[in-house]
């Protein structure tokens, strides 16, 4: 089933330039964000691919220190996937 959007909704995503819009059920008082699916199928294909980059990173960063003998404390190594996934969600930015 795919339901139809309202000239309200319509009225909303011409006014944002094909921007998301948030849309709220009057119902339950959730919140949705609406795209267009080609905006849609572009954020699911850059996640996956920042997925399999963040995977990659890890496992390198996992090898080269078990290989190095020279071990972090945990909050360090935290500190620096967190520094990691701010610069990858930057480069998503752009």
């Amino acid at each position: 089933m795919t339901p139809k959007i309202t000239n309200e909704m319509r009225d909303a995503l011409h006014q944002n330039h094909g921007r998301p819009v948030e849309v709220e059920d009057d119902q339950s008082s959730g919140i949705y964000v609406l795209i267009d699916k080609t905006t849609f199928a572009h954020l699911q294909e850059t996640q996956g691919h920042a997925d399999d980059e963040t995977r990659q990173h890890l496992q390198l960063l996992i090898k080269e220190g078990v290989a190095s003998g020279n071990y972090e404390p945990a909050d360090a190594v935290f500190a620096g996937l967190r520094q990691y996934a701010e610069g990858l969600e930057s480069k998503r930015d752009t």
